[in-house]
């Protein structure tokens, strides 16, 4: 089991800029800004909204509810690193040309 989560730990160091902290992927700054901002575009620029945003964050496994994650794209409450990861996944699967 701790080899998986070093694992884990590494493969997010690798692909993300992620760092980890007892054990726990926790995400540098710069990826933490990125994912917010351009999630913050693409609601702004698009006719995406913050519950279709919260239905795609949701189906890649966020936890957050839609209040939660609407009040971190606008800066004004923190994330988990999970629910980082499953908006940045939920942000390139809108913005994907279909």
């Amino acid at each position: 089991m701790l080899l998986n989560s070093a694992l884990l730990c590494w493969q997010l160091v690798l692909k993300c800029g992620f760092s980890c902290f007892d054990g726990e992927a926790v995400p540098s700054m710069g990826v933490v800004e990125e994912a917010r901002r351009v999630a913050l575009a693409v609601l702004d620029t698009t006719s995406t909204t913050v519950n279709d945003l919260w239905v795609s964050f949701w189906s890649m496994g966020g936890n957050a509810d839609v209040l939660d994650l609407d009040a971190y794209v606008h800066g004004l409450a923190p994330f988990s690193a999970s629910d980082e990861l499953a908006l940045e996944a939920a942000v390139e699967e809108i913005s994907a040309p279909n």
